[in-house]
């Protein structure tokens, strides 16, 4: 069941339907089936890099910019049950 970003509560995890519609700061693009879960938008890294982060890989490496992404309000997502 697909359903917008905005809609998840933070922590739950998810998987994006579809062509991301925001990529993240390094221009990688999350691969197809790849689980990310929602965390608050971090705004001390926004104030200090002007970098938008709001979601996190579940298995990434350690690097910031591979498992941090940015992911638009209206792009469709679909929750992942744990």
């Amino acid at each position: 069941m697909a359903m917008q970003f905005k809609d998840l509560k933070d922590g739950q995890k998810f998987r994006i339907v579809g062509e991301p519609k925001e990529v993240s700061y390094t221009g990688k693009k999350p691969d197809a089936n790849a689980v990310m879960i929602k965390i608050p938008f971090m705004w001390n890294f926004y104030n200090t890099t002007g970098n938008k982060r709001n979601a996190k890989l579940v298995q990434a490496n350690h690097r910031v910019n591979d498992k941090f992404y940015f992911i638009g309000e209206t792009q469709a997502v679909e929750p992942v049950k744990e």
